[in-house]
């Protein structure tokens, strides 16, 4: 990426940078279901090496609710707490979302998982008292959505449950898993009509080394050496 003065690269280890077909396919959503905004409001956030797949995931997400209509992003400014998105899907079920990527979770595959905080940043973006919307967090992981996961979401959707509705999460890495999970399991039928679930090639499409071993360097060695 050419910048004024100097030159930086869409590089990094190897979860800051995707392929061409997943940047295609949230280009034509981000057209689409963002036509004044695409890609205009996402420019700064796009050509930056490390807020690049970030920017993209928020468009994939949106991407993936069926019939999104009257879309608003009102990222938080200077502190403030608000959800980013809110927008109507479904029949006429209002929405106010806040979506994360945590390419940090690559670290749950050797066993790291008290330094990770999966859901930070999320609970206070959230409004106890609103009760005319679903208050949904959309989380990207990089890790399986085993049980062990599994049951980290409840316990914190339980100890948010005032703030937070239900949790959607993605997984790049769900191999033998499912690739979904929603948290709590009664709302499961709701989230399933509105969320696609059918995966294209496209959206698998990404550039993550998670499991290919470096010569004379362990697993947990490398992780300390490249914080996400």
């Amino acid at each position: 990426m050419d910048h004024p003065g100097e030159q930086k690269a869409m590089e990094g280890g190897c979860l800051t940078h995707g392929d061409f077909a997943y940047l295609s396919k949230c280009c034509l959503l981000g057209r689409s279901l963002l036509p004044d905004m695409w890609p205009s409001k996402f420019s700064a956030d796009l050509c930056h090496p490390e807020r690049h797949l970030d920017a993209l995931n928020e468009v994939w997400w949106l991407g993936r609710f069926v019939n999104a209509r009257s879309i608003a992003y009102e990222p938080s400014q200077n502190g403030g707490k608000r959800p980013d998105w809110t927008f109507t899907c479904g029949e006429d079920l209002k929405l106010s979302v806040e979506i994360k990527r945590r390419p940090a979770t690559t670290r749950l595959h050797i066993g790291q998982t008290a330094q990770i905080d999966i859901f930070r940043d999320i609970a206070e973006k959230f409004d106890p008292g609103a009760t005319d919307h679903l208050r949904l967090a959309c989380i990207t992981v990089y890790c399986p959505i085993n049980r062990a996961f599994q049951e980290r979401c409840n316990a914190w959707l339980n100890e948010n449950r005032a703030s937070v509705d239900a949790i959607l999460c993605f997984s790049f890495s769900a191999q033998e898993h499912t690739p979904f999970f929603v948290a709590p399991l009664h709302l499961e039928p709701i989230l399933s009509k509105l969320v696609l679930q059918t995966l294209e090639d496209e959206d698998l499409g990404f550039i993550g080394v998670v499991q290919h071993p470096l010569h004379g360097v362990t697993p947990t060695e490398y992780a300390a050496r490249h914080e996400l």
